[in-house]
């Protein structure tokens, strides 16, 4: 009689051949495609081991085998099976035993094959390490965060090899600040430590990591701000080109568009982008295209802004003529900020103003000098007066607007420049002084302009303002410039500096050659007068473009307005509104409703945004439409200058010379400017990047291994992968 044995764990495996794996792992494939025997229950569970074998595995079905796999309770009833055992192969009537799975932990069994299952791609034994490597790359994310919210560099001299041995070996050489912080963070966290101390040589700490990590960072952050611009269905493109210092021309493209959800007006950096090709057409495509590569739908392209360059603004052959070729309401701005820039700086073209303003320069490059300079704050050091001011500042070439802060500080370290250099310009200070009231005019002016949440109304309604500011001056500028000489007389009688006409002459051409009777009327003829008409002239010429463009939205605020105006304007946007019927009559109903509501209202909207808010979107659909198409559209291009200087502050001469140029642009260079996008971008918070960051770089690891599997075709390859980089 053939004695009793008990049953045998390894008679209930399934066998999987190695060929099958290997042939498996050049393709995914869906459970649906899984051919799936026919169990004798009623219910399959999808987390049943069987729907996974055989295939190469998701990111979430990984996930589903490590924390949901289907495991039998203790009531299970294991089917019985007949097994032929023995020499003579008596049929045996054997049963699975629950037991086996406290014994054995990498154990699976399916209910849909009724068998149990061992394989090294998804051993549960693996679920700790796993966890704990998950969470291992949490401070190196951190870290690399830290570096680019603070603009600190990455990388050192030596940044390569264990961080703590290569530390105490060789304490002279810098290995960078990701590093170091690594290291400053492990001294309190134990676990940290030890997973940075251990043998293993992937830490993911290596530059190519920190690269993934960061255009991690960049590709969630890039398409957050995407999703926002194709759910608002209504933006404007910001583009502005500088050379870095590599002499490479890189583009900075931004977008400016309202989040519906909040009623905020946003304007969003996306990406510096290298340009080769400077003309129109060339730059069209480059915009476009990269628009398009980020996932922005241009159809709903309704504005662009940029400088007045002839590339950009030309009439014929320019970037935005081009673009209304095939976006043809996209409605072109031209920079408030340049614009007044030009005001200025057509309305300080007269001589006397002129040679001022340079000779301001050259008094300021005079004292830059250490021993100029010296003699300078020794005279303001021991004077009898407090001056807030220590130097002078240097006059900005390019923002004329910005030359008040120059100007001023000049006039209140004029004593100490009398007496540093003991000799002055006679007519400098008339000039200085109407300089500084001009300036200080059109100063708020320059400020608001350059703000993201300032919408064209508010803007053109600014102008107008400063406009009737100056228009003031003018009406009163007899009272207005006596005040101006009384001090000018002030300060020459201070210096014993003697006022007085210069000569004239009949043939005189370069400067005023009015005769007239006192001092005051000369300077307030030749010098005041001419500033102010030529600016209030200059102000209303330029922003006359403006005010075109705001004209047709002018009616969407009147209470009392005719209907013709809304009427042209919905026709023209008539791509944009709800399309019901007879168009015409449904707006016309809808914008006496609006009309109103605005007279019902006693605090009257003083833009557009405000007017945003007070629009209920369901009642005036259109309304609220064609208000945010004015919110969108451009008012200058500061956000673009101002990631410039995050540019500059990143390629630098120390970079260039640290880098191998080869890929200067491609690799580092690039990421290290992407981190910046996080810094200005608030609405995220660390703690939802870290884990996105996490989940984007597992995911990047995740084709990365596919992709070697492929390559190598070979199934004991594919283990090995996931044993070591996995997490």
């Amino acid at each position: 009689m053939t004695s009793k044995k008990k049953p045998n764990i390894l008679s209930f495996f399934k066998p999987q051949k190695v060929d099958n794996i290997q042939n498996n792992t050049d393709s995914v494939v869906s459970a649906s495609d899984t051919d799936i025997p026919t169990s004798s229950t009623s219910h399959i569970n999808r987390h049943d081991i069987f729907n996974y074998v055989k295939r190469v595995l998701t990111q979430n079905e990984i996930h589903d085998i490590l924390n949901a796999i289907w495991i039998p309770d203790v009531n299970y009833n294991f089917p019985v099976k007949i097994f032929f055992v023995g020499k003579d192969k008596t049929a045996r009537h054997l049963k699975f035993q629950y037991k086996w799975f406290a014994n054995f932990p990498w154990l699976v069994y399916s209910d849909v094959d009724n068998g149990a299952y061992l394989d090294k791609q998804i051993d549960i034994g693996k679920k700790k390490e796993i966890i704990q490597n998950r969470k291992n790359i949490i401070p190196v994310i951190e870290a690399i965060i830290l570096c680019g919210r603070q603009n600190m560099a990455l990388r050192g001299h030596r940044d390569s090899g264990n961080i703590f041995k290569a530390c105490s070996d060789d304490k002279q050489n810098n290995d960078g600040n990701f590093r170091a912080i690594l290291r400053y963070r492990a001294q309190g966290d134990s676990e940290m430590r030890s997973y940075l101390e251990s043998s293993g040589t992937i830490k993911y700490t290596s530059s190519t990591s920190q690269n993934e990590i960061i255009d991690s960072c960049n590709k969630l952050l890039l398409n957050k701000i995407v999703s926002k611009v194709n759910e608002a269905k209504c933006f404007t493109v910001l583009a502005d080109e500088t050379a870095d210092v590599s002499g490479i021309e890189q583009v900075s493209l931004c977008v400016r568009y309202v989040e519906l959800s909040t009623l905020e007006l946003h304007e969003d950096f996306l990406q510096f982008v290298p340009a080769v090709d400077m003309t129109g057409k060339g730059l069209v495509k480059l915009i476009i295209d990269n628009l398009q590569n980020f996932g922005i739908d241009t159809t709903y392209l309704r504005g662009q802004g940029y400088d007045g360059v002839a590339s950009m603004s030309g009439k014929f052959n320019g970037v935005q003529a081009h673009i209304k070729d095939t976006h043809p309401l996209a409605i072109y701005v031209h920079c408030s900020a340049h614009v007044l820039n030009l005001v200025v700086s057509k309305s300080c073209s007269a001589t006397q103003i002129r040679d001022c303003l340079a000779i301001l320069g050259k008094v300021r490059d005079f004292f830059i000098f250490p021993k100029r300079k010296s003699i300078l704050q020794f005279h303001i050091e021991n004077s009898s007066e407090t001056s807030t001011k220590k130097s002078l500042k240097r006059s900005c070439e390019t923002r004329w607007i910005e030359r008040f802060h120059a100007i001023n500080d000049f006039i209140e370290l004029y004593e100490y420049v009398i007496e540093a250099l003991d000799t002055i310009f006679q007519n400098g200070t008339i000039t200085i002084l109407r300089i500084n009231k001009g300036f200080s005019i059109g100063l708020p002016l320059s400020k608001f302009l350059q703000k993201s949440n300032i919408d064209l109304k508010l803007a053109v309604q600014l102008a107008n303002d400063t406009q009737k500011e100056l228009q003031e001056l003018r009406t009163h500028a007899d009272d207005v410039f006596k005040e101006i000489f009384e001090e000018v007389k002030v300060v020459a009688t201070k210096f014993d500096i003697e006022i007085k006409i210069p000569r004239l002459t009949k043939k005189q051409t370069n400067r005023c050659n009015i005769p007239l009777n006192t001092l005051e009327q000369y300077y307030r003829a030749s010098i005041f007068i001419p500033y102010l008409d030529k600016f209030i002239t200059e102000l209303e010429e330029r922003f006359n473009v403006h005010r075109l463009i705001l004209s047709g939205f002018d009616s969407l605020f009147r209470e009392n307005g005719p209907i013709e105006d809304i009427i042209i304007l919905s026709n023209k946007y008539i791509e944009d509104l709800q399309n019901e019927g007879s168009q015409n009559q449904i707006i016309e109903a809808e914008y006496k409703l609006w009309q109103r509501k605005l007279m019902q209202t006693t605090e009257k909207p003083n833009n557009a945004l405000e007017a945003m808010a007070m629009c209920n979107q369901s009642i005036y659909p259109n309304i609220f439409k064609l208000l945010q198409i004015l919110v969108t559209l451009p008012v200058s291009s500061a956000t673009n200058e101002r990631t410039f200087s995050n540019l500059k502050r990143i390629k630098t001469h120390k970079y260039m010379s640290e880098s191998d140029s080869s890929d200067i642009d491609t690799s580092s260079a690039d990421s290290s400017i992407k981190v910046e996008n996080y810094k200005s971008r608030k609405e995220l918070k660390e703690a939802v990047l870290k884990d996105a960051v996490k989940k984007e770089f597992l995911e990047q690891t995740r084709k990365h291994i596919v992709k070697t599997v492929k390559k190598k075709n070979n199934g004991s390859r594919y283990t090995d992968i996931i044993k070591n980089n996995y997490f």
